[in-house]
């Protein structure tokens, strides 16, 4: 046979012999590689995923958080703020009478300055007061907080409340008017009075709310 002689489907004129395929081979040669291509890529991109996830892990180890978003946590309280409320009692009992008084001459005109319109807006107010330091000792929001009393207009009545309360504390003013079931606060931090915050509202909500505040439940607001 000479060496350029081929017989259907090999070479012999080069040093190894070698497979030639006519055209219908060809095409199948073609779709056996495009059939084997498709599981092979597959894979491939399975190994480019689970390389990648590895990346991520390891990186989220060594700067020390998880790539992975992770539940908030409650609230937790701020340190460092007074525990001790002032309440103004002498304030409170002369606000109530002032408000009767007004309210007396707004609607009746005459006799609002009489004793008995004075002791009945300040056992309104005593009675507002007390359901309030009820609310102050059943609402677990006030856990730790103390409420203590300034009574008198006397600088030693004032000397007295700071003293049993220290430094650091919060005065607290109640605006009750008789016959409301509501009554407007004012709070102050000491010292300097300042980071006021005010409201109203009945004396279970005062109460949560002004104790939220003390105990540093919500923001902080510099």
């Amino acid at each position: 046979m000479k060496p350029s002689e081929r017989r259907r489907g090999w070479d012999y004129t080069s040093s190894t012999v070698t497979p030639l395929l006519d055209e219908s081979d060809k095409a199948s040669v073609s779709t056996d590689k495009s059939r084997t291509a498709g599981p092979v890529l597959k894979i491939i991109g399975i190994l480019l995923v689970a390389a990648f996830s590895w990346v991520i892990l390891k990186h989220g180890k060594a700067s020390g958080s998880s790539p992975l978003p992770r539940k908030q946590s409650a609230s937790v309280p701020r340190t460092g703020l007074p525990k001790t409320i002032v309440l103004d009692e002498w304030w409170a009992k002369d606000w109530a009478v002032l408000a009767a008084r007004g309210q007396c001459r707004r609607e009746m005109g005459t006799d609002c300055d009489s004793q008995y319109l004075k002791d009945n807006a300040i056992e309104e107010e005593a009675q507002f007061r007390t359901e309030l330091e009820t609310a102050f000792q059943a609402d677990k929001t006030c856990s730790g907080i103390k409420v203590s009393a300034f009574g008198g207009s006397a600088p030693s009545s004032h000397a007295a409340a700071v003293a049993a309360s220290g430094e650091n504390y919060w005065w607290f003013m109640m605006d009750f008017a008789p016959g409301h079931d509501k009554a407007s606060w004012d709070l102050s931090r000491s010292p300097g009075y300042a980071h006021n915050a005010t409201g109203e509202g009945t004396p279970r909500e005062v109460a949560h709310t002004v104790c939220s505040i003390v105990n540093g439940l919500g923001a902080s607001i510099e």
